[in-house]
């Protein structure tokens, strides 16, 4: 294939709709998810048995949904890289189910300029484990993201900005209120062994998408 068929081939609509399908499809099991564990919503229905009961069994559960929660966040990637405004939401969906939102900023302003650098945390140091890069990048996404947006208020507001105006102007506390938002209306609607898979939910997310990071930036 061409490099322009191939650039072709990637603009045209008809691809982006299987991912937008499996967008659709792993929220549905998200939802499905979490009314299974609901201690409020209890449904009369065959799809909605078998809720894990052991150690075991929950970890298997949740380590399989997980695996789809970082598949999605892969069609969520490439969603993200398109222009279309509606495309950019469904990318981002993909990561906030798992409170990720700011991966849209961290991976577009931040990794794509500083990749194979000290400053990009999605980058592994050569002999580094899987387990320690997973949690210094995702801290340090989470900081440059905000240091990002901090020098973009100043910036438009001056140095001497308040500290309040950078809190109320910066994406990351409104991602911080979506999620937040999010864990509330689980809580409240579904109760309290739902609000439990979700962070569970959260964590295998968070560790399939850095192990990708790891492998595909192992070393460089």
């Amino acid at each position: 294939m061409s490099q322009q068929s191939e650039k072709a081939f990637f603009n045209d609509k008809r691809f982006w709709i299987p991912l937008h399908a499996f967008n659709v499809l792993e929220t549905l099991a998200w939802v499905w998810q979490l009314v299974l564990f609901s201690d409020n919503i209890k449904i009369n229905s065959y799809i909605f048995q078998g809720k894990p009961e052991t150690w075991p069994q929950f970890l298997v559960f949740s380590w399989f949904w997980g695996f789809f929660a970082g598949l999605n966040a892969i069609a969520g990637h490439e969603l993200l890289h398109k222009r279309e405004t509606s495309n950019k939401i469904a990318g981002t969906w993909a990561y906030t189910k798992f409170m990720y939102s700011h991966f849209l900023e961290e991976h577009i302003q931040g990794h794509h300029k500083t990749l194979g650098t000290p400053e990009d945390p999605a980058t592994a140091y050569k002999g580094e484990n899987v387990y320690h890069f997973v949690v210094r990048s995702a801290i340090g996404s989470h900081i440059n993201t905000w240091n990002r947006e901090t020098r973009k208020i100043k910036k438009k507001y001056g140095n001497d900005v308040p500290f309040y105006l950078i809190v109320l102007n910066n994406k990351m506390t409104f991602y911080f209120l979506i999620h937040s938002l999010i864990l509330a209306t689980i809580y409240y609607f579904l109760g309290f062994s739902s609000l439990k898979y979700q962070l569970v939910y959260t964590l295998w997310g968070i560790w399939y998408l850095e192990t990708v990071n790891y492998i595909e930036h192992y070393g460089i």
